[in-house]
């Protein structure tokens, strides 16, 4: 089964199910604006964010990537939100010349939008790759090949700058402001976590919310 969100309730959710598994509000934002930035296009960015929440372990740090001879590793398979936010940071490297290398990212796709993002106000493009197969993102576009892999859950990335000239890909999308489908196992998964941000009732709020209740009964307006 699947159901029908707009692009702002897709983001909502997503920030709130990535703050409910544990992540600080700042990458929590982050990843609800991937998942959106992917629906916009018409991408499983929503069941991407889920498959990875449920992958992701307890201990962070075990996802988060160092240097390693010139490649990004972790001891698990990368966190995907970690990676996107080391190329937005780092991206004064790419600009001059660097390809940031990433071994085994999971849910890869997830990294796209921030990637992408780099290069939305300028007039130059960008290479991202799984496993050598390449998306050319310029502003506002994107570009691949029919056989891209999406659905691939774990991957090797690659990111660099291109010359847009001698890109050439077969399938073009650009973003779109219509609601979306999201998978209801994948909307599920997202709720419960979102749920963890929830603060629970007190005896004091449930006090204070009767009597709010009993004064609005009982107030004589003559």
């Amino acid at each position: 089964m699947s159901r029908l969100f707009s692009l702002s309730e897709i983001d909502a959710v997503c920030r709130k199910a990535a703050r409910g598994a544990g992540y600080g509000w700042g990458m929590a934002e982050e990843a609800g604006r991937s998942a959106r930035w992917l629906a916009a296009y018409g991408f499983q960015g929503p069941e991407a964010l889920a498959a990875w929440l449920r992958t992701l372990q307890p201990e962070a740090s075990l996802h988060r990537p160092s240097l390693q001879e010139g490649i990004w590793r972790a001891q698990r398979n990368i966190c995907p939100l970690s990676a996107g936010t080391l190329a937005s940071d780092y991206e004064s490297k790419l600009f001059s010349g660097e390809t940031f290398e990433f071994e085994q990212v999971q849910q890869p796709i997830l990294m796209l939008s921030m990637v992408a993002r780099i290069v939305e106000n300028r007039e130059c493009s960008l290479i991202f790759s799984l496993n050598d197969h390449d998306i050319v993102c310029v502003a506002q576009k994107i570009m691949f090949s029919s056989d891209f892999p999406w659905e691939t859950s774990c991957a090797d990335v690659s990111v660099y700058l291109t010359d847009f000239e001698t890109a050439s890909k077969q399938e073009t999308v650009e973003p779109s402001a219509q609601s979306r489908v999201v998978d209801e196992a994948a909307y599920e998964t997202l709720l419960e976590l979102a749920h963890r941000t929830y603060a629970p009732a007190t005896e004091a709020s449930r006090i204070a919310g009767a009597g709010a209740s009993a004064s609005a009964g009982t107030t004589d307006n003559d």
